[in-house]
């Protein structure tokens, strides 16, 4: 007969365990051993606040305290050990709208904002922190900046957007093809032809201008009006003004739309500041009129001249020259001919001209 004696269990715990997440988890599938000695065999089980778990486990972030227990028929042992899931995901922060947006000088720019998604704390939209230096009163590039951090202290990658503001739109007033001011105030003959044109400026990296409305005024009632579009960055928007077809007197020229090929405008505003005055001014006119020479091949002709309008006025008959006049002014001592005259307002610098003819007697024939 044989006596076979048995001993308790002795259990060994494995150490503490450490681990990070798994990707897109918030805590991890994580292996574990104790081992057992005794007589018989001790089975092994393990255990987390009273529910049996087995190998491998999925841990939540956190630290799991496991009580891994052996048993015979001799008795039954335990030992415990923790099993650490540490979060270290950075969250993921995704912008709504374009990475790159483009807005009008002056313009409202409203960001679209982000959102930012974690493994652990899901939906962490309401804590991200935007940082902006949009300034859309001056052109230029600026940036907006979304950081978000997580409970685990974890940064997302911080995303950017770029806001590039670009300029009001310009342009130059051309006037017989020379670029001028916008308070362009000048005055023109009635007779003189002016060419005026709207012509890209390509400063500040302006664009080309897409669309323009256009006004004449003469007293408060448009006279002349124009609109264009064109996507040449070359080209202008030209419009012939001839003042012979108007009125005398003062017309001023407004643009009323500016907007070029992206879509931004000069506000009302600034357009303000895009005005040109032209004043016409009218012939000078006077009453001609002349006597003949009262002898054949005689010297004793006139031509007077009486202005309409009071100013000052010279005047020309052929060769002769008067100087600068205030009132009537005669020519005499003309001899029979066509005579070629001007009259030149001399405030203004506009002329008139005409002819008139000197006539005398015929010769007296000797018997």
């Amino acid at each position: 007969m044989s006596l076979k004696l048995n001993s308790a269990p002795v259990i060994t715990c494995p150490a503490n365990i450490v681990v990070s997440n798994d990707a897109g988890e918030c805590g991890a599938d994580v292996e574990f051993v104790a081992t057992a000695t005794g007589t018989p065999a001790p089975g092994i089980t393990y255990w987390v606040n009273g529910t049996q778990i087995t190998s491998p486990h999925y841990f939540n972030v956190g630290t799991t305290t496991i009580v891994a227990k052996a048993n015979n028929s001799c008795k039954e042992v335990s030992c415990t050990f923790t099993v650490q899931v540490n979060d270290t995901e950075i969250p993921v922060i995704t912008l709504t709208g374009d990475q790159t947006v483009y807005v009008c000088q002056g313009e409202l720019y409203t960001d679209l904002g982000a959102t930012a998604n974690d493994n652990c704390g899901g939906n962490l939209s309401s804590s991200i922190a935007i940082v902006s230096n949009v300034n859309t009163a001056g052109a230029g590039t600026y940036q907006v900046t979304y950081n978000v951090m997580d409970a685990a202290n974890n940064p997302a990658t911080q995303v950017t957007r770029t806001v590039i503001v670009r300029d009001m739109p310009e342009a130059d007033l051309l006037v017989n093809g020379n670029v001028v001011d916008f308070n362009y105030n000048q005055a023109f003959c009635y007779n003189e032809v002016m060419s005026f044109a709207l012509g890209h400026t390509m400063v500040k990296g302006a664009y080309p201008l897409q669309n323009i409305a256009w006004n004449v005024t003469h007293d408060g009632i448009v006279v002349s009006s124009l609109t264009g579009s064109s996507t040449n960055v070359n080209a202008d928007f030209n419009f012939g003004f001839t003042p012979a077809t108007l009125p005398a007197g003062e017309y001023v020229m407004t643009i009323t739309t500016l907007i070029d090929k992206n879509g931004c405008s000069v506000s009302e505003a600034a357009l303000a500041n895009y005005k040109a005055t032209i004043t016409i001014n009218p012939a000078p006119a006077a009453t001609v009129s002349h006597t003949d020479a009262t002898w054949f091949e005689g010297n004793d002709g006139t031509v007077t001249f009486v202005p309409t309008n009071p100013g000052t006025y010279s005047y020309t008959l052929g060769t002769l020259s008067s100087g600068d006049q205030t009132g009537n002014y005669t020519f005499s001592g003309l001899t029979a001919g066509s005579y070629n005259w001007t009259m030149t307002n001399m405030n203004t610098t506009c002329s008139t001209s005409g002819n008139v003819a000197i006539e005398d007697p015929d010769a007296i024939p000797l018997t």
